[in-house]
């Protein structure tokens, strides 16, 4: 069986440490494996020394039935735009050229049986070579992209991006939201129910099913973990809606009545600054620990060394989110304190596999912490609880349901046979 899988987004090098990109990695490998021949289509920072190549590191040394095209600006054939306002969205429009030569080309090589593609704003070029070839094509939704753009980063055109989103939903075969929330959207928009499947971000298996031992070489990014500390992990860019603030809030407080306690923030972020000169004395003391960016083999080693992990997200409007780091810190046992919003309260259950709290309160993410530090026990009985709730979202039975959809006619495809 062959597949290709698209991610046409600039933002999400496929090398790179951000969550979407471990997710693209991650999800890519265990198509690769249950396919046996897999083209994965995407950017990368720094041009490969072949267009079928891409660095092995990025998925280990494990041999694997998998080969990359990077698109690189030359492929366009003319002079590519700088990526701001209008000229961003005319770059993202001629790469949709690029991506469905690419697939053309290598399906007349090589048929391809289905294309899974994760959604990036304003690409058709999977669908459109779809469409063409009768390849079916699974769309993979993360957000609501135009809405998105739109709020957050000034559109330039929300109306155009809009019907364009619209368009390329109802094209798809099949439709995977990463919530609830998503689907919602997507069937918003117009698209049949039957077509839309929820599947929640994934863990790693082979990293995650247990906890890494203290007794492993410990990253160099860790420090010493003196007897009595008690370690707080944040795993994740250091931004607002992230909730940093008000897990700085909380841990200020807590730090003020217990000295033994620790804060390690694992990733990058424009709030890393304001962390190190409003905080300049927890950092240099060793209270609070930035390790900027880390690899994502290294995460299993972090979560082991920490007590718990916390994820405490502000209120928001829309939370349409998968959160990967508390998917991974129930893969790796690791209890934890967390936001009672969105995907997390659908998945999660408070004083059983979760300790949940009102978005956007300090005070009551301050008290869960220390409800949990207190409690050895409770935090055993999360850790147990949690592992169970996502034991079945590894990224390897993920990848299987994706082909199963692959494999399955939409009912708008058979009800049009024979007519």
């Amino acid at each position: 069986m062959r597949l290709a899988y698209v991610c046409a987004d600039s933002g999400i090098p496929i090398e790179s440490t951000k969550g979407a990109a471990v997710h693209v990695r991650s999800l890519s490998r265990e198509l690769a494996l249950a396919s046996g021949n897999l083209l994965l289509v995407g950017h990368m920072r720094k041009k490969s020394d072949s267009d079928n190549g891409g660095p092995a590191a990025m998925w280990g040394t494990r041999q694997l039935p998998l080969r990359v095209v990077t698109i690189r600006e030359e492929m366009v054939g003319r002079p590519v735009p700088p990526p701001s306002g209008d000229c961003r969205v005319e770059k993202r429009l001629l790469e949709n050229e690029v991506v469905h030569d690419v697939l053309r080309h290598e399906h007349d090589s090589e048929a391809f049986d289905g294309v899974y593609e994760r959604y990036s704003l304003w690409s058709a070029g999977a669908a459109e070579f779809c469409r063409r070839n009768g390849v079916p094509h699974v769309l993979e939704v993360n957000a609501p992209l135009a809405w998105e753009e739109a709020r957050y980063r000034n559109l330039a055109v929300p109306h155009a991006a809009l019907f364009h989103e619209r368009a390329i939903f109802q094209a798809a075969d099949h439709i995977v939201a990463v919530s609830n929330e998503v689907a919602a959207h997507v069937t918003s928009l117009g698209v049949d129910e039957d077509r839309v499947h929820v599947q929640p971000n994934g863990f790693d298996r082979a990293l995650f099913t247990e906890r890494t031992s203290p007794s492993q070489p410990r990253p160099q990014s860790l420090p010493e973990k003196r007897e009595g500390d008690f370690w707080i992990v944040f795993v994740g860019s250091l931004k607002p809606w992230h909730g940093v603030e008000v897990l700085l809030e909380a841990f200020a407080s807590l730090a003020r009545k217990d000295s033994s306690c620790r804060l390690l923030l694992v990733g990058k972020g424009p709030m890393a600054d304001l962390v190190r000169d409003r905080f300049a004395p927890e950092c240099e003391s060793g209270a609070i620990v930035l390790t900027g960016a880390c690899r994502h083999e290294e995460i299993p080693r972090i979560l082991s060394f920490a007590d718990i992990g916390v994820a405490p997200y502000p209120r928001l409007d829309h939370f349409y989110f998968s959160p990967l780091k508390i998917i991974e810190y129930a893969a790796a046992g690791l209890p934890f304190v967390a936001s009672r919003t969105g995907q997390v309260k659908d998945l999660f259950r408070s004083g059983e596999s979760a300790w949940l709290v009102e978005p956007g309160d300090a005070a009551a993410l301050e008290a869960g912490i220390e409800h949990l530090r207190s409690n050895r026990s409770l935090r055993s009985k999360i850790a147990a609880g949690a592992r169970q709730v996502v034991k079945p979202l590894s990224w390897d039975r993920n990848a299987d349901r994706m082909i199963r959809l692959m494999l399955t006619e939409p009912s708008r495809r058979l009800s049009t046979q024979g007519t």
